[in-house]
């Protein structure tokens, strides 16, 4: 509207008073494309057809505009003249460019095919060289649409496409007239295109060809040869003194070193592929990897180039550190497998931004132990240097379980890591679990070591387990509350009577463990009270005040204490850009309250409140180590910005509901609380009703145990599978359907939609996050998904998974029952989506997301 706007105040009337000013008109353009991943195809199309028009118009005007001028004016309109014909040519081009990031290709390739004013319309010419601005979206163009081979014939005309788009390059590089950063652009291209050969040569049914070996093992040596030679350029080599956003050589340097990076570990894995292996194809030919790595100096060499290149696109910046920033968790494994990336890592990780490395410093962390461990103490340093807050809670937590090697590495870390603030902090929320529960858990932990045969590991659990909850002296030390100090006055003097001040008894664990815990289950109920006050738990929430934090004039201060002990609400490093520690919310309080949650661990909702004037609620959750829901939502945070980068993905919406995870020791963190939520079971038990659950629920364990004999439990259920005909499981589990109607959890959210159109809305959103959430929990081998596992926004239909415990594959082997299946999709869920059909609606969308992941791999 704005263009139209402007070109009718001018274009009717075509004086040379106007030459300038249309100029200028014309030249805003390139500022007003729409967007990639907001816009669909047809938006672009509009915009093209428009300015073409009002082009041409322009022209018409000029070309009817015979009065003499004077010399000013001739000028004017020979400049307005030349703007014309570039801005024709860079409209179709910059369009092109924007309708294949929207993954419109074939018409991406018809306004190239335009620019070039190619006759032939079965094929964009690729033998006539040309502009930089035309070579660079035509290759590109191509890449993408050999990403959609399907077949070996599509596989054999994409090679045949991309060869001929090499020999384009080549030629026109010859030819044309461009500047150095250019020229390196182009290299880093045509290395992309050969990297692409060699990966499409590895199709299955290809790789019996022994030309077609040949050709991939020239293709791989034309690839690192590009590459070499983009990094060659000025300012390739080098390293970065500035910002990359300031300068479009570092910019294209990191590129250049992305790629290098990744197609360099592209050859190592191929290289070290073994027909015997189980799980991907290798990404290219065996022999051609082993050949080009050969060449390359061995796999020691390229693996120290991987790790060399990857950390030098990201101390250049860029979209060649977006992408390396991805890779760093493959860093850290090459660094375990061959020695020399560890001299790699020292050289190189220095020049790095240390805020790249905060989202995996705990992977960092759990290296300290192995000999690689060495290599990255420099870089653990540098973050507890710059990002203290961000790392005490992850280097105390690693800390923990360290061997003497660990602990002598980390223990510069750990001298800059004190804080008397987050101590405090970590032992409040600590105390925030019931202590019959602490006490549960260590006795189970204590009762275990004893059975190993572990008495010296046991007597030091059980020592920490009495100082956690039954020794009134560390409890009034630490500020717990009257809570806690009754229980450590009811049962911390009969410990020390029965086992000894310092475990010396420690036989006699068991027998009184279990006398205490009969005592403790018979005033369970007086616990799910639903709120409680906060100083109940800990005194210390009561007591605090922002701001008190030690500092170096403190006559308590000691050295290596945080300069600003202050604390911060937590999830503000997300390590998606440099932090601003200065700009974070910190803590200026907190709830007077705590709502104590149903659930079997009882978690309690406890209240941050921020100095920006926010309430900031966090699941304070005991009794479970929160590393593993820490690193899914890393995982399904990465998903979620790859999916979103993808313009038919962001059209769709598809993304991932996530939040911030901190554990703060092996027993206790805290989650980030998702408000406006319920769990899928509390939704279906809503309609259903308890009883009748739990009708089903005995109905089924008395058909097992009827099927499965004497047996019982587990032995019972792997009986019935082994055993038990299809159709008379078909029909038991039909029986249970009848018992519990299909449209509960349906009518459950129905009830919370006020109108139709909110429903069809809360539907929509529902089914997409539900494909998504699949799919990425499929990735990531997440087990365990009953409806008390899931979470729905009850405003707009979002669908959260929480209690990630057996994620990466270990529902399938550390259950006694393993879990087969890969995601879960039962009746209730598809009876939301009726009438549509589940199984058509969610599989676009899980087809998609899969799609774009492989695609976004096979291009890095």
């Amino acid at each position: 509207a704005t263009e139209l706007d402007e070109f009718l105040q001018y274009a009717g009337n075509m004086k040379p008073s106007n030459y300038t000013t249309v100029t200028s008109m014309i030249a805003r353009w390139p500022h007003r494309w729409p967007s990639t991943s907001q816009d669909p195809p047809e938006v672009w199309e509009r915009v093209v057809a428009v300015r073409s028009l009002l082009l041409q118009t322009i022209q018409d005007n000029l070309d009817k505009d015979t009065q003499p001028h004077t010399q000013t004016d001739l000028a004017n309109k020979a400049q307005l003249m030349r703007a014309l014909r570039h801005q024709q040519r860079s409209i179709l081009s910059s369009a092109a460019v924007g309708l294949r990031k929207c993954g419109e290709l074939y018409l991406s390739q018809e306004l190239l095919r335009q620019i070039n004013s190619v006759q032939d319309p079965s094929e964009l010419n690729l033998t006539i060289p040309s502009a930089f601005e035309t070579v660079k979206p035509t290759v590109k163009l191509k890449l993408a649409m050999s990403l959609r081979v399907q077949d070996t014939e599509d596989v054999q005309n994409q090679l045949q496409v991309l060869s001929n788009a090499v020999k384009f390059v080549q030629q026109s590089r010859k030819d044309a007239n461009w500047s150095e950063a250019e020229h390196q652009a182009v290299w880093i291209l045509e290395g992309r295109v050969c990297t692409r050969i060699s990966q499409l040569a590895a199709f299955p049914n290809l790789r019996s060809s022994s030309s077609q070996s040949v050709d991939a093992a020239q293709s791989i040596e034309r690839a690192a040869s590009a590459y070499q030679r983009a990094l060659q350029r000025p300012g390739g080599s080098g390293h970065a003194s500035e910002s990359a956003a300031h300068n479009p050589d570092l910019r294209l340097c990191g590129k250049a070193s992305s790629h290098m990076g990744m197609f360099c570990d592209a050859i190592l894995q191929s290289a070290a592929y073994s027909s015997s292996d189980s799980g991907a194809q290798p990404e290219l030919l065996p022999a051609a990897a082993q050949s080009a790595a050969a060449h390359m100096g061995g796999l020691e060499k390229v693996a120290s180039m991987v790790v060399s290149n990857t950390l030098a696109a990201l101390s250049f910046g860029g979209s060649g550190a977006t992408r390396a920033r991805l890779h760093l968790p493959r860093l850290l494994v090459l660094l375990g497998q061959y020695p020399a990336c560890q001299e790699a890592w020292a050289k190189a990780a220095p020049r790095v931004p240390t805020w790249m490395f905060l989202p995996w410093a705990a992977q960092i962390m759990s290296l300290m132990e192995r000999p690689e461990g060495e290599a990255l103490v420099a870089t653990l340093d540098a973050l507890a240097v710059a990002f203290p807050r961000a790392l005490y809670f992850p280097a105390h937590l690693s800390h923990e379980g360290y061997s003497t090697a660990g602990r002598e590495r980390t223990a510069g870390c750990m001298r800059r890591l004190r804080s008397p603030t987050l101590g405090a902090f970590g032992l409040a929320v600590n105390d925030l679990t019931f202590p019959e529960q602490r006490f549960k858990a260590w006795a189970e932990r204590v009762r275990a070591t004893i059975q190993a045969g572990h008495p010296a590991q046991a007597r030091e659990e059980y020592l920490q387990m009495f100082k956690d909850c039954l020794s009134e002296t560390d409890m009034q030390a630490r500020s717990a509350g009257p809570y806690n100090l009754k229980f450590a006055k009811d049962y911390g003097p009969q410990a020390l009577r029965k086992l000894g001040r310092n475990g010396e008894k420690l036989e006699e664990f068991p027998k009184w463990c279990a006398d205490m815990m009969k005592k403790m289950d018979a005033g369970a109920a007086g616990r799910r009270r639903n709120l409680r006050r906060t100083d109940e738990f800990s005194l210390w929430f009561s007591n605090f005040e922002s701001g008190t934090g030690l500092n170096a004039q403190h006559p308590s201060y000691k050295s290596g204490c945080f300069r600003d002990d202050v604390l911060e609400v937590p999830g503000q490093y997300s390590g998606q850009a440099a932090p601003n520690a200065t700009a974070h919310v910190k803590v200026a309080g907190f709830g007077a309250e705590v709502q104590v949650l149903s659930s079997l661990m009882l978690p309690k909702i406890l209240t941050l409140l921020g100095n920006d004037g926010q309430e900031y609620p966090f699941l304070a959750k005991g009794g479970e180590d929160l590393r593993k829901d820490e690193r899914i939502q890393v995982l399904f945070q990465l998903m979620g910005r790859l999916l979103q980068a993808d313009a038919k993905c962001a059209s769709r919406d598809l993304r991932l509901r996530t939040y911030h995870v901190l554990p703060i020791s092996t027993r206790v963190g805290l989650m980030q609380f998702v408000p406006n939520t319920k769990q899928l079971q509390e939704l279906v038990v809503e309609q259903v009703g308890d009883e009748k659950m739990a009708l089903a629920s005995q109905k089924h364990a008395r058909w097992i145990a009827a099927e499965g004999g004497s047996k019982g439990g587990t032995h019972a259920y792997l009986e019935v599978l082994g055993k038990t005909p299809r159709e008379k499981a078909i029909k038991h589990l039909a029986d249970l359907h009848n018992e519990i109607p299909a449209g509960a959890l349906r009518k459950a959210l129905l009830v919370r939609t006020h109108a139709a159109e909110l429903f069809l809305s809360f539907r929509s959103r529902f089914s997409t996050t539900l494909a998504v959430f699949s799919m990425a929990s499929y990735i990531a081998g997440v087990g365990d998904r009953h409806l008390g596992n899931f979470l729905v926004d009850c405003h707009s239909g979002d669908l959260v998974g929480i209690d990630f415990g057996y994620s990466f594959g270990t529902g399938t082997q550390m259950l006694p029952v393993p879990e087969l299946m890969p995601f879960r999709l039962t009746r209730q869920l598809c009876g939301v989506l009726r009438p549509l059909d589940a199984k058509t609606l969610l599989k676009a969308d899980m087809v998609l997301k899969i799609w774009t992941l492989c695609i976004i791999i096979t291009q890095f």
